[in-house]
């Protein structure tokens, strides 16, 4: 399920990412910055505990593909954090488009043909609209990466699952929102330990 794998695939990504960011980089987190970063993961995990107080996420078939995926969030970013080093982060989101085009349209082109034109055509508007926002949302965490460690802005853009849960409790009346609202206590915490300490 989505409950279990995003959240573990996430607070992993934050976790792992400082390794690379260590041996290839040269970062080191302070003690309270790592402690945040600790933070954060645990609200993620504790946002998705099962009301018989088990961690479901962590077991089963789903926890090596989340990971794997938490190595993979570990490696982008470790990449981004370097390609904002050479080059602006505008310029980098311009390259990181044109070079996803020039890769991916001939495959999208061969495999769905004219229907691809024919959707875009109905659904420019939408498109434009997440499209632009998805850019906005990227150039700020990169923007981010060249003010701080990549480790803290990984985690701190974990913040998006808890405010999504905290949403749904509100607007959808989804179950358990003293829950929600502890596991956002910890995420809240860590994030004030990287602003202030890491």
């Amino acid at each position: 399920a989505l409950s279990l794998v995003y959240p573990l695939a996430r607070g992993s990504g934050a976790l792992l990412v400082v390794i690379p960011a260590a041996l290839v980089i040269g970062e080191r987190p302070s003690g309270l910055g790592l402690l945040g970063i600790g933070s954060i993961v645990l609200g993620l995990l504790l946002l998705h505990q099962s009301t018989g107080g088990r961690l479901d996420l962590l077991r089963g078939a789903h926890v090596p593909r989340a990971l794997c995926t938490g190595a993979t969030i570990a490696t982008y970013s470790t990449v981004d954090k370097l390609g904002v080093g050479v080059v602006h982060p505008l310029t980098f989101v311009v390259y990181f488009h044109l070079t996803s085009f020039v890769l991916l349209a001939p495959w999208i082109l061969l495999t769905r043909g004219q229907r691809v034109l024919v959707d875009l055509s109905r659904q420019r508007g939408r498109v434009l609209i997440a499209g632009g926002f998805q850019n906005l949302s990227y150039g700020l965490v990169l923007t981010a990466m060249t003010l701080a460690n990549v480790s803290y802005v990984v985690a701190a853009r974990e913040v998006n699952v808890i405010i999504g849960a905290m949403l749904g409790a509100w607007r959808l009346r989804e179950g358990r929102p003293g829950h929600k609202l502890a596991a956002s206590a910890f995420v809240a915490a860590g994030l004030v330990m990287i602003g202030l300490f890491g």
